[in-house]
């Protein structure tokens, strides 16, 4: 278990609903331009775990509309800030000039002269017995299953039974035509329904039966 720092891309928030996520978890709120960042910190088992069960609890208990897992990204210069350090010795770490025992971790992007993910970096510096977060961060795997997960969700949601009507294909995915008698769902569902249907009793006037 570890306390992991997240940082999300949300739609906006109100001041009272930060004030409410701060009063139970250490949050930072930010915009830049249309771009709104919710910043948290969550214990888990794993990054991936924490980032999707801090989701789960953003979006329930306040509302809070994720979009995406935001990267932390940073140059040598900003390396070099962070620690404290020149940014010549950056540059030497970088190139395995010293602290050859233990490879620079690579770059996410030869953009700019490069940049690195800070918690690599951060992993990186602990490894080698120099100052560095307590906090622990997403790795880049866990980061794109977490961005994955994010989109995956926005095509895959619970179809609310207060839908008028749904549209069905006999015999293509049910167990036969529904009646006027009440027709009991199983957990299998129509190829184009997009999400889960428990099983429940459905009436024939829910659907519609095309095909």
């Amino acid at each position: 278990m570890g306390q992991y720092e997240l940082t999300f891309t949300v739609e906006p928030i109100e001041n009272n609903v930060i004030e409410d996520i701060s009063s139970k978890y250490d949050a930072l709120y930010s915009a830049h331009g249309e771009s709104h960042f919710l910043t948290i910190t969550y214990e888990a088992e794993s990054g991936a775990t924490a980032a999707k069960q801090a989701v789960a609890r953003l979006e329930s208990r306040y509302n809070v509309v994720v979009k995406q897992f935001r990267e932390d990204f940073v140059t040598r210069g900003d390396i070099a800030d962070r620690i404290d350090a020149t940014p010549q010795a950056v540059g030497q770490w970088i190139r395995g000039d010293r602290q050859k025992q233990q490879p620079f971790p690579p770059s996410y992007s030869n953009v700019a002269g490069g940049i690195w993910l800070w918690g690599e970096v951060n992993e990186w510096l602990r490894l080698v017995g120099k100052e560095a977060d307590d906090l622990l961060f997403v790795n880049r795997e866990e980061i794109t299953e977490v961005n994955r997960w994010l989109n995956i969700r926005k095509f895959i949601q619970p179809i609310q039974i207060t839908q008028p009507r749904l549209k069905i294909y006999a015999g293509h995915a049910w167990p036969g035509k529904p009646t006027e008698d009440t027709l009991v769902v199983s957990e299998r569902i129509p190829t184009h329904a997009k999400g889960k249907i428990g099983p429940r009793n459905w009436l024939a006037s829910d659907f519609e039966v095309v095909g």
